[in-house]
């Protein structure tokens, strides 16, 4: 499987979803958040969670590069799951 850059959110992803969903106001709608992905293309994951956070249903797990399991890569998943806790598993 293929990453795919040139899609509708292009940067800013994790924002444009959190606004859509926070204008639309609906209990149904999250985000699913896919760490893995925002590593490649926005980078700040800690920033994002921080702010947008509270609009994530669901998140999907992979180190970067490579997608492989947490702890094999670039991403620190101790600070992810520190970020996480207090801003998505609230």
């Amino acid at each position: 499987m293929a990453d795919y850059f040139d899609f509708f959110f292009k940067s800013k992803c994790s924002q444009m979803a959190a606004e859509i969903c926070r204008l639309i106001g609906s209990p149904r709608l999250k985000v699913l958040y896919d760490i893995y992905h925002m590593q490649i293309n926005e980078s700040c994951i800690c920033d994002t969670i921080t702010n947008y956070g509270d609009q994530f249903g669901h998140i999907h797990v992979a180190d970067a590069p490579g997608r492989h399991e947490p702890g094999t890569g670039e991403i620190n998943y101790k600070t992810q799951l520190m970020y996480l806790m207090a801003h998505y598993l609230h």
